[in-house]
């Protein structure tokens, strides 16, 4: 101790600290620092105890439990003190140890935060837990087996307790298999987790475990390429689970689950109390993901959110919200410009239903007692779908789905479509709308099938389709609109209505799927042009067939079934085993329209299709003219048909259906001045025109046929490959009239036949009728007054004589004409076979007498035409002849009989002819026929009159030869003279024939000795006569002119001038005069 301090330090007297040796103060701390030393020793001692040996077990059992007070369940291989850490536990297990499948919690060291002042109150307190090294297992239970287990590493945690019902968790660490975990939160009563002593071990894995048990299979399938972070804050009253709430994130970089990658994801979620429901909990979940790619392609820009109401004591929720839109999706199939989808479900009302399993093998059963029901939907908006093969365009589209169900089934839904418009290569759509309403019903009747109809027997659907402007690249409609309705295993759209082509489809179709039977009733005012193009071939030609304006479409109604085939069969014959199945009953009606070129102005009548086979009975078809009422019936398998008729319009119209030109030609030549009536049947075979087969009954007035006019006619008509027959044919004009009891024109052979032909008529109108061949052959005959002919035979056409054997018997009472002949009361028969033509029993008065004769030609090409000819006249008129022949009116007088006969020759060439004849002139005068009267003047200058003469008697007999007649006897005998021609003349008309006279020979008594005194001189009066028949030259044959004198004195001048003078004196000579002419002597046929 220091000495007191003093006035003189060094003379102040000594004084004793408290401090100093001895001193008490000093001592007493002394004492107080030894009895901290001590302390510290005890304390330190009592701590390396207590971290050696461990806490005492009575105060170990005081602070267990104090923790299991507040619900913690802790064992620990030691617990001991740390000087700093505190009460420290190691190898901790935390859980209700011994329940089979009990969660698991162990940690390296749990720190307990005591309360010391209880502590030395000798009532230790637990005020907190610090977790180190721990480790979290919680086995996932199924089927009574532990399936998986949920781990959790490396916790590390501090937990605070807030009273004996309130752990506060203010920073929980951990590592997971897909990264770092981070909690912190408010756990209250967590008492309630405390297993009760005597209670069974759980053998039935709750719902939010089995829920776990699914996370944690998701999770083993996915990768995390960069550890995830999950960060939790909570708030949980395990006493009031309903005020608990919760806030979760978690984010990663990259994750790969089933071969996609997920890139940036990143899921929030938050779970509060719903404070407007008691009992019940928000849940609000959000996620992102930047893009995700996969094999099957890739989605930019995955946003999603998900609200949730959970009720406590329930394991579903009572109703979720979610959406989910991404901002691009891209495949090998198809690019998705935007989607967006969002679902709904909601707890509804429990009730025993009917409900559909999930699976479709199932049948639909009904709910026993009661059980939790829910209303799901999900609406999915597209933006910009293109599919690439082939390429299908979606700018916009709507699809919602509305499900009634429960955990078994389903017991109502809805589907909604919509769409403003759709474009693909087979098919571009405006707006669509699609709307189903369907809901389960007890299985139909009917057989199982394995095919698609299984998912929907057992359903009853409703429902609606509209679409508007759909574009097909053969048919366009502008709405399609029908109404859906299945149940009992049929399904049929109802009130179907498709507009298109200026008209409208509507009807209902109806499906029994037990049987395969479709039915189809619909009406239709659409024009039928527009759906050629989308029929078969077959449907294309037929309806092609039929032509209708564009504003006057016909009205159909019309009935369809078939049956389908099988329903698993992939690959049906359609030919084969539906079309037999076929029925079509309906009506159709229409005003102006055309078939195959035929016109009317309206038409209406039913039609039936069964067993491939159309039917249309009683079809009225209204033309300007009159109608046709008409029963067709075809086969479209062997494609043949027949139309039964009653017609009272043109059958001209019915020229487009018959391609065969010689049919062709004969309705171009037929015209009616008024429509006939016809009645009968035409069959054939289409595309077949050669198998076309006609037969009517025709009758008309006022008819032409190749400009031959008939008053009336009837006939009965037939036509069947390119052959045309008619019968009992009837016709009248005028007086004139015609029955035919059988005419056939047959084109494949090139002949026309008639059979009993008889008529009153012109015959050149009748060969008009049959042919320019025949017309021509038959114009040089020309009756005046129409005969009575009959006709039977057949002749060839197009030139082709081969074939003919044709009779016409004719005769007439009027006058008839040939070449240059005139005959009245003619009657003849004419044959021609092949090309002999024969024209026989010829009987006709002739110029005052009779001619009777036969004709033949044999017909040959170019015209050369061989002839025979065999003719008698008897007292015929020679002046009436002549005059008819050569039109002359010189004075020729007698009666003339004879014969002519041609043997052969050709009718083109008269110099070929061969044969002859003979003929008789009685009361003759023949002065007026120069070749006679060139010898008159010569016969009065030796007996006045003697050249005037009449001629008692002539004879002649004549050969035909070299294009000339030739004679050697034609005698001309009168009572005082007679004149002997010898010669020949020819066609030409040129005469080179030698005269002998005779005189009075025939005079009574002195005639023949004056003959035999002057028989010395007839040599004078043998004359040489040429030139031609009109102008006969003569000259004596032995005699000069000029010793003639005395006989003729002027004729023996004039012969004896030069020819010039005489040329100018003689008026015989003149240009005036007539030249011969080379004619033929008969027509040529």
């Amino acid at each position: 101790m220091n000495p007191v301090d003093g006035p003189d330090p060094e003379n102040r007297p000594t004084q004793r600290s408290i401090w100093s040796r001895g001193a008490w103060p000093r001592r007493l701390f002394r004492i107080g620092r030894r009895s901290v030393y001590l302390v510290l020793a005890l304390i330190i001692g009592l701590g390396a105890y207590l971290n050696q040996v461990g806490i005492p077990e009575s105060l170990k059992n005081r602070l267990l439990e104090t923790l299991r007070q507040r619900g913690v369940a802790m064992e620990f291989e030691r617990i001991r003190f740390r000087a700093t850490q505190g009460i420290v536990a190691e190898q901790v297990t935390l859980g209700r140890l011994g329940d089979l499948g009990g969660e698991q919690f162990s940690a390296q060291e749990v720190q307990l935060a005591l309360d010391w002042g209880q502590v030395l109150a000798l009532k230790p307190e637990v005020r907190g837990l610090k977790i180190r090294g721990g480790s979290v297992s919680i086995p996932l239970v199924e089927s009574n087996r532990v399936a998986s287990r949920f781990n959790l590493h490396g916790v590390e945690a501090r937990i605070r307790f807030e009273g004996a019902e309130e752990w506060v968790v203010e920073d929980l660490r951990a590592t997971t298999e897909v990264g770092s975990f981070r909690a912190s939160g408010i756990l209250k009563h967590p008492t309630a987790l405390r297993s009760a002593p005597d209670s069974a071990p759980a053998q039935a894995s709750p719902a939010w475990r089995s829920t776990l048990l699914r996370i944690q299979r998701t999770l083993e399938e996915i990768r995390f390429q960069t550890p995830a972070e999950v960060h939790l804050q909570f708030q949980t009253d395990l006493a009031l689970p309903e005020a608990s709430s919760a806030e979760f994130t978690l984010s990663a970089g990259q994750v790969t689950w089933n071969e996609r990658s997920f890139q940036r994801l990143k899921l929030e979620a938050q779970m509060s109390p719903l404070t407007e429901v008691p009992g019940q909990l928000a849940v609000h979940v959000q996620w992102e993901v930047d893009g995700v790619s996969a094999r099957e392609g890739s989605v930019r820009g995955l946003r999603g959110q998900l609200k949730s109401t959970q009720p406590i004591d329930a394991v579903l929720p009572a109703k979720v919200d979610w959406n989910l839109s991404a901002e691009g999706v891209q495949t090998p199939q198809f690019l998705l410009g935007r989607a967006q989808v969002e679902g709904r479900s909601e707890r509804l009302a429990s009730n025993a239903i009917p409900v559909r399993p999930w699976d479709p093998r199932n049948e639909t059963l009904v709910t026993k007692g009661l059980t939790p029901q829910f209303q799901s939907s999900l609406k999915l908006h597209l933006h910009e779908l293109k599919t690439l093969a082939p390429e299908v365009r979606l700018n916009e589209a709507m699809v919602q789905v509305v499900l009634g169900h429960d955990l078994s089934g389903w017991h109502e839904a809805q589907l909604e479509v919509r769409a403003p418009d759709f474009q693909s290569p087979w098919l571009d759509c405006g707006p669509l709308e699609l709307s189903l309403t369907g809901h389960p019903q007890g299985p139909g009747p009917g057989p199982e099938d394995a095919s698609f109809w299984r998912w929907i027997r057992p359903l009853a659907i409703a429902g609606s389709l509209e679409a508007r402007a759909v574009n097909h690249p053969l048919l366009r409609l502008d709405r399609f609109k029908t109404q859906l309705r299945f149940a009992s295993a049929r399904a049929r759209l109802e009130d179907t209505q498709i507009d298109l082509l200026g008209g409208t489809v509507a009807g209902n179709i109806e499906c029994d799927l037990d049987t395969r039977r479709l039915s189809v009733q619909a009406t239709s005012s659409a024009h039928p042009s527009g759906v050629i193009p989308v029929l078969t071939p077959a449907g294309q030609r037929w309806l092609g067939q039929f032509f209708w304006p564009t504003n006057q479409a016909p009205r159909i109604a019309a009935q369809l079934g078939l049956v389908l085939p099988p329903w698993t069969n992939s690959n049906p014959d359609w030919r084969g085993t539906v079309l037999p199945t076929v029925t079509i009953a309906g009506s159709a009606t229409g005003e102006s329209f055309s078939f195959r070129g035929i016109t009317g102005d309206s038409a209406k009548g039913a039609f039936t299709y069964t067993n491939r086979v159309w039917r249309i009975p009683g079809m009225t078809v209204v033309r300007p003219e009159g109608r046709v009422v008409f029963d067709y019936e075809g086969h479209e398998v062997t494609q043949d048909y027949r139309f039964r008729l009653t017609s009272g319009v043109d059958p001209k119209i019915v020229q487009p259906l018959i391609a065969e030109p010689g049919a062709q030609r004969v309705f171009n030549d037929l015209k009616f001045g008024q429509p006939p009536q016809i009645k009968g049947e035409i069959r054939g075979r289409w595309f077949s025109p050669e198998l076309t087969t006609v037969q009517v009954e025709i009758a008309a007035t006022n008819v032409t046929y190749r400009g031959e006019h008939l008053d009336s006619a009837r006939a009965k008509l037939g036509y069947t490959n390119r052959f045309l027959s008619v019968g009992e044919a009837r016709g009248r004009d005028g007086a004139q009239w015609v029955t035919v009891d059988g005419f056939a024109f047959d084109a494949a052979v090139g002949l026309i036949s008639f059979t009993n032909a008889v008529s009153v008529f012109d015959p050149w109108r009748i060969t008009r009728l049959i042919g320019p061949i025949t017309h021509r052959a038959m114009s040089p005959y020309h009756f005046i007054e129409p005969p009575l002919v009959h006709v039977n035979g057949v002749i060839g056409i197009r030139g082709d004589m081969s074939r003919n054997d044709i009779r016409f018997d004719a005769e007439s009472e009027g006058s008839f004409e040939w070449w240059k002949f005139r005959t009245k009361g003619v009657s003849a028969s004419v044959l021609s076979i092949g090309s002999q033509l024969h024209v026989t029993n010829i009987q006709a008065g002739f110029y005052g007498g009779r001619l009777r004769g036969n004709l033949q030609f044999e017909l040959g090409k170019d015209e050369n035409n061989r002839l025979r000819m065999d003719t008698e006249l008897r007292d015929v008129e020679l002046g009436a002849l002549v005059a008819g022949v050569s039109g002359r009116t010189n004075r020729l007088e007698g009666r003339l009989s004879g014969t002519f006969r041609v043997d052969e020759g050709l009718t083109s060439d008269p110099a070929s002819w061969k044969g002859g004849g003979q003929a008789t002139l009685r009361n003759g005068f023949l002065w007026g026929f120069p070749v006679f009267g060139v010898f008159s003047s010569i016969l009065d200058g030796m007996s006045s009159g003697l050249g005037q003469a009449r001629f008692t008697e002539g004879t002649a007999t004549y050969s035909l030869a070299q294009g000339a007649i030739h004679t050697r006897d034609l005698q001309m005998k009168s009572p005082s003279m007679s004149l002997g021609y010898s010669g020949s003349v020819t066609f030409d008309y040129k005469v080179d024939m030698l005269v002998q006279g005779s005189m009075f020979r025939r005079v009574p008594l002195f005639g023949p000795v004056v003959s035999i005194a002057l028989s010395p001189l007839e040599k004078l009066f043998e004359y040489r006569l040429t030139g031609t028949l009109d102008e006969p030259v003569t000259g004596p044959a032995h005699v000069p002119t000029l010793l003639l004198f005395p006989f003729r004195p002027f004729g023996t001048l004039k012969d004896l001038l030069p020819e010039e003078r005489r040329a100018v004196s003689d008026p015989a000579a003149s240009p005036a005069s007539k030249q011969p002419q080379n004619s033929p002597a008969v027509p040529k046929p």
